[in-house]
This record gives C-alpha cells, sequence and structure tokens, in this order.
C-alpha cells in the first residue's frame, strides 16, 4: 500500500511540476499555483508513505529481537534464524525509507 502512495505521490509531483512550468510559460498565475500546490501535496504524500513503512519496519525488528531471543533461549535455532531474517527486514525496510 505504501508503494501505492509513494507512486502516486511522485506523479501528483511530476505533473505539478509540469503544471507550474506551464503556468510560467503561459504566464497563468492560477496554474503555476496550482503545480505548486499539486507538487507540495504529492511530497507530502510520498513522506507519510515513507513514515508509514519506517514504523512497519522498526515492528518487523521488534518481532523479529523477540523472536531470536525466544529461540536462543529455547535451543531453537530454526525460530532464531527467523527472527534475525525478521530483524534484518525490519532494517533493511527502514533504510529504504529515509
Amino acid at each position: 500500500m505504501s508503494i501505492g502512495n509513494r507512486i502516486k505521490g511522485a506523479a501528483e509531483e511530476l505533473g505539478g511540476k509540469a503544471k507550474e512550468a506551464f503556468g510560467n510559460l503561459t504566464d497563468d498565475e492560477r496554474l503555476r499555483r496550482e503545480g505548486i500546490e499539486d507538487q507540495g501535496r504529492g511530497q507530502g504524500r510520498q513522506d507519510v508513505a515513507k513514515a508509514d513503512e519506517q514504523v512497519e519496519g522498526f515492528g518487523e525488528q521488534v518481532k523479529g529481537r523477540v523472536k531470536g531471543a525466544v529461540g536462543a533461549l529455547t535451543g531453537d535455532e530454526s525460530t532464531e534464524a527467523s527472527g534475525k531474517l525478521d530483524d534484518l527486514k525490519g532494517s533493511i525496510r527502514r533504510k529504504l525509507n529515509e
């Protein structure tokens, strides 16, 4: 879902840049302002999507660390490895959305 919002945001931002440029070209102040507003909305949508991914990544990390600790305490190597994988996935998700 977040990737879809990031794509929509990028498209809205790009459309806003085009609208602003066309407004500048034609001396249409209303169109120029709308383009700037669209860019802001698009960037905002992207920022919210990144924040959602950060939260989701943090949750994966916590889940992975707990699962890894349980696996280590019980001697269950499979659970411990699965926990490490979840922790790593969360870390990567957060890094990609900085």
